[in-house]
């Protein structure tokens, strides 16, 4: 599997499961300025860290598992994700606040 496919994967497994994101680091980068090589996927996911096991059991579906042990985590520096097949991580980096669903009129 190419860096490409896994991306779309994922971005196709998260939309399936309502799960808002965007991905982040080199591959938004690449949006707006040079490209840089990278080996790993950066998601932000818009669910708060109560809502993580939601949002993981979403990427088990597809075989992707958190490398360390739940006390091991640092939510702000991502949770990183892997499969035994592919060589490229997945790092997730949850809201670190509830979304806001809609604004009070000014």
């Amino acid at each position: 599997m190419t860096l490409v496919d896994l991306v779309l994967q994922v971005s196709h497994h998260l939309d399936g499961a309502g799960v808002s994101h965007a991905f982040g680091g080199a591959l938004a980068l690449g949006y707006i300025a040079e490209p840089r090589g990278t080996i790993d996927v950066d998601v932000n996911v818009f669910s708060p860290m109560t809502d993580i096991d939601a949002v993981l059991q979403v990427f088990e579906a597809i075989d992707l598992r958190p490398e360390l042990a739940r006390a091991a985590w640092l939510p702000l520096a991502g949770i990183r994700l892997r499969r035994d097949a592919d060589p490229f991580p997945v790092d997730v980096f949850p809201s670190r606040r509830a979304l806001r669903r809609s604004r009070a009129p000014m």
